[in-house]
């Protein structure tokens, strides 16, 4: 098989990577898999000298953390997402110097950089063109002629990227930070906007910023990834700034997807879509049976009637599973409170004690 790309959810090595979480994740891939990284949050050398721009959870580490990746084979770096300027021009500056040490980086920048937000970089004979968007539902710090942000997703934009695009390289890929948070069924508007970029003629879509892996679809012929949950994210718990930042991810958030493309036939070809557990500490590939039929079941979904009422449900349920990680109760009393609402379907009992 030749070469392997593969895309990645959302990454963030907190302040300290010294465990190396992504040791096992790269003794388990193939050597020949290069990733493609969505890389949130901000590098700094001095928290003291920090200023937040909102006050909102906001993400930042040491510039040393980017030695947790020195066992990866990285094709490129995006920092299209909500968190690039959480501390001002200066730190994302730092931010997108630092990993262009590493691999190519795009994404992010300022409204005199044209065509910041697209790229075009080989890959296995061929050229893979991006184009990166961020949603207004994920508030972000858009880009403007004095400070580094990402772009927002209109169809005219995407149209002339694309032109763009189909002129310098072979495949064209979306990458969009968008939807709600921790949803495992993606948003009405996640599926429209996903397959509007289809109809605008991009190859594949990849979506992030939920933190939890979603349903993935083949629409006109064309992979869509409507999220692909966490790749690597701890939980957080700082004070930098002034402010305390602490961040306690639900179970729902360790679940990651890591699809693998091959380069054949001047185009990119699905392989396969590992699972991965993704707690913070530790990123392994865990592919079951049982987490691909819940993935298949996400991907059902998006072209059934009950989608919507889903989403209510699942509302629902991460709202006490954010009490059970707020209170410390953890998850025994998130699946019983989950189960008493009827949420969650009860285990079965043993056939020896049925009625």
């Amino acid at each position: 098989m030749s070469a392997l790309l593969g895309f990645t959810g959302d990454l963030f090595l907190g302040a300290d990577a010294s465990d190396r979480p992504l040791d096992a994740l790269a003794a388990q891939l193939p050597a020949d898999v290069s990733l493609f990284l969505n890389f949130e949050g901000t590098l700094h050398e001095d928290a003291g000298s920090l200023v937040q721009q909102r006050q909102k959870i906001s993400l930042t580490s040491p510039p040393r953390v980017l030695d947790a990746l020195d066992r990866l084979r990285i094709h490129a770096f995006c920092l299209n997402n909500n968190h690039i300027g959480d501390y001002g021009e200066p730190v994302a500056e730092l931010t997108r110097e630092r990993l262009s040490r590493l691999a190519p980086t795009f994404g992010a920048g300022r409204t005199g950089e044209a065509g910041f937000h697209r790229v075009a970089l080989p890959f296995g004979g061929l050229t893979v063109g991006y184009a990166a968007y961020c949603t207004p539902d994920t508030s972000p710090l858009y880009a403007t002629a004095t400070r580094i942000g990402p772009v927002d997703l209109d169809a005219d934009r995407a149209a002339e990227d694309l032109r763009d695009l189909r002129a310098r390289s072979d495949f064209a890929v979306a990458v969009v930070h968008w939807g709600d948070e921790y949803f495992h069924h993606a948003s009405d508007e996640q599926v429209r906007r996903g397959r509007l970029l289809v109809e605008v003629g991009f190859d594949l879509v990849i979506g992030s910023h939920p933190h939890a892996a979603q349903g993935h679809e083949v629409y006109r012929g064309r992979h869509v990834f409507y999220s692909l949950g966490n790749f690597c994210f701890p939980d957080y718990d700082a004070v930098v700034a002034g402010y305390h930042h602490q961040l306690r991810w639900l179970p729902r958030c360790r679940w990651g997807l890591l699809p693998l493309f091959s380069a054949r036939g001047g185009a990119l070809h699905l392989e396969r879509v590992h699972s991965l557990v993704a707690d913070g500490r530790r990123v392994a590939v865990a592919d079951s049976p049982s987490r691909e039929r819940r993935l298949a079941r996400l991907g059902a979904s998006l072209t059934g009637r009950t989608r919507g009422a889903r989403r209510r449900v699942e509302a629902a349920r991460i709202r006490y599973e954010e009490f059970a990680v707020r209170e410390q109760k953890g998850a025994i009393l998130a699946r019983k409170a989950a189960e008493l609402l009827g949420l969650r379907a009860r285990a079965p009992r043993p056939a020896a004690y049925r009625q």
